[in-house]
């Protein structure tokens, strides 16, 4: 994920079991696997230490907020790009 934006963020990753679609559009808290403050121009690798296993009722997502401190997170826009395997 890179942070593009001109403001340290807050972004947050759920991987949401079961969901058509998540209801509230924001993650469910029990779910997120991740959490940290991006700083502008920062780019950050996350690899969990098991396979992530996804269903077609599963969903993956990002939420971005501002931090406690020292930045605004309103206007950030976070690149991701997800890499995975599919079973056919």
């Amino acid at each position: 994920m890179h942070n593009t934006g001109l403001g340290t963020a807050r972004v947050s990753l759920y991987v949401n079991n079961n969901t058509t679609p998540v209801l509230t559009g924001y993650g469910i808290t029990a779910a997120r696997i991740l959490r940290i403050d991006m700083a502008p121009n920062e780019t950050t690798f996350f690899e969990s230490n098991y396979p992530i296993v996804m269903t077609s009722n599963d969903t993956l997502t990002v939420e971005i907020n501002a931090p406690d401190a020292g930045g605004t997170g309103i206007g950030s826009a976070v690149n991701f790009i997800v890499n995975g395997d599919t079973d056919v």
